[in-house]
């Protein structure tokens, strides 16, 4: 396991490393199961009819930065699943198309099939968030590692259904989708 966990960590570093050397679909939490009620009623059904209200309340900081959370811990998770059983076609799908998905593939070779390590994530800071492109800063915990979290500034762009890695690097601020993607040439 402990060779398991370094191997993740020196994937992690390679590809930060490779990327910081190169000079509309809303976001939305992952959805819930439903809950199946464990009481009936009896009680006569009424429906009530609501106006839409003529102004949206705005998200407030606290819940917007739970939704990014809960957007960057599925792909965390599922990226990890994906390298753990080398799974190229699942690993491909988490990224847009843009250089950095080319990039990421090394990762595949260094990673041994098995059981994944458990991660932990958290955000830290929030550069960006527009339709098009959010960005923000990370921390990433590999449960059982004594090493420092990993700090990182994550670009996640729109795919056809939800958010996908476009660029991850060690540069605070990272690649904010204004200019040329930073490994585009």
């Amino acid at each position: 396991m402990h060779y398991r966990i370094v191997a993740l960590a020196f994937g992690l570093a390679a590809l930060t490393a490779a990327c910081t050397t190169a000079s509309g679909a809303p976001a939305t939490a992952p959805s819930e199961p439903d809950t199946v009620p464990t009481t009936t009623s009896t009680a006569p059904i009424t429906t009530t009819t609501i106006a839409p209200a003529t102004t949206t309340p705005a998200t407030t900081l606290p819940d917007r930065l739970s939704e990014i959370q809960a957007i960057y811990e599925d792909l965390e998770h599922r990226r990890v699943q994906a390298l753990w059983a080398g799974n190229r076609d699942a690993f491909l799908s988490l990224f847009t198309d843009t250089p950095y998905r080319d990039e990421s593939l090394r990762a595949l070779d260094l990673i041994e099939t098995g059981e994944p390590p458990v991660l932990t994530v958290e955000i830290d800071e929030i550069f960006m968030d527009d339709s098009e492109c959010l960005v923000f800063a990370a921390n990433i915990v590999i449960d059982g590692s004594e090493d420092r979290p990993a700090v990182h500034t994550v670009t996640l762009q729109p795919l056809a259904d939800g958010w996908g890695y476009a660029y991850v690097s060690d540069d605070p601020g990272g690649w904010l989708c204004t200019e040329p993607h930073p490994l585009s040439g």
